[in-house]
């Protein structure tokens, strides 16, 4: 269970799009007592950023590959790959200067483009997507993880 608290509204009448720090609030192991961390932007959910991102597993062209192939646009690809990265929607709408509520919005969205009900479907249906272009008899991929440019995945279209 966690519960959210966030620091800084926007003024009286005013929308802002600015993500505010949001307090997280926890219950720990023993459900006795909250836990309670700080998560800005910089932070990504209250813990650092230094690890690799997820979104890296795929080169650069084969994630043009996979948004050509599913018809995703460069926001809903931006939103994909921040999936792959584990980003919270309010990190997402951090790093992309939209509001939470947009980025909830294009969720919305990818899922049903997507036919997916949930970000563990959406991150199968593209690792499939990038699956089945790969084992095409057309590809020409680089090993995942391969941080090397290379070529791209090329799926015939009739």
């Amino acid at each position: 269970m966690e519960r959210s608290q966030i620091d800084g509204q926007s003024k009286a009448g005013e929308r802002c799009n600015k993500p505010a720090k949001v307090n997280k609030f926890r219950l720990d192991a023993s459900g006795t007592h909250w836990q309670s961390r700080l998560v800005t932007p910089e932070t990504h959910d209250g813990y650092s950023q230094s690890s690799p991102l997820g979104s890296s597993i795929f080169s650069e062209s084969a994630w043009s590959d996979i948004a050509r192939s599913l018809n995703l646009s460069a926001r809903e690809l931006q939103i994909t790959k921040a999936v792959f990265d584990d980003r919270t929607e309010f990190a997402i709408a951090a790093q992309l200067q939209i509001s939470p509520h947009t980025v909830h919005t294009y969720f919305d969205r990818l899922y049903q483009k997507l036919a997916v009900k949930n970000r563990i479907q959406l991150v199968m249906r593209v690792t499939a997507r990038f699956l089945s272009l790969a084992t095409s008899p057309q590809a020409a991929l680089l090993p995942i993880g391969s941080s090397a440019p290379g070529p791209s995945v090329h799926s015939t279209a009739q």
